[in-house]
């Protein structure tokens, strides 16, 4: 069953507190079926109220839907998420930090990989994964 298009809001954000619902994109690089993204996350990122008080951490999905995001502006077009695979989340991505969005399409499209982690040691990575893809509906 395909799974509905990321939504930009999280239901635990404080529409009155946070303001910033993407990371701040400082540098953007492109390649054939590659988007690499230099990014910031905002101190007032909306899905962080709530998660978790006096120790804020950018919630998984969020993380999720930043990277089919990417791979949506790769590709121009909507798409459809039909499977999750391999999602890892072995470091907290918290306000403040830096990282590199990675999103990496097989040649035939159907395949996303994806990689958050931090510019200057990449073997501290926030999350990563593979997500099964199509045309969405």
């Amino acid at each position: 069953m395909p799974l509905r298009k990321p939504r930009r809001s999280h239901p635990f954000a404080d529409e009155a507190r946070g303001v910033a619902r993407e990371p701040i994109v400082e540098h953007e690089q492109r390649g054939e079926g590659r988007l690499e993204r230099r990014v910031r996350v905002p101190e007032d990122l909306a899905f962080l109220d709530g998660h978790f008080t006096g120790f804020p951490v950018v919630p998984g999905t969020v993380q999720l839907g930043w990277a089919i995001g990417a791979a949506q502006d790769l590709l121009g077009r909507p798409v459809a998420v039909r499977c999750v695979e391999a999602l890892k989340f072995p470091t907290l991505l918290r306000p403040g930090n830096y990282a590199v969005l990675r999103v990496e399409l097989s040649p035939d499209g159907a395949q996303l990989h994806f990689g958050l982690e931090a510019p200057d040691d990449a073997a501290r990575v926030f999350a990563s994964g593979r997500c099964s893809i199509g045309d969405a509906p």
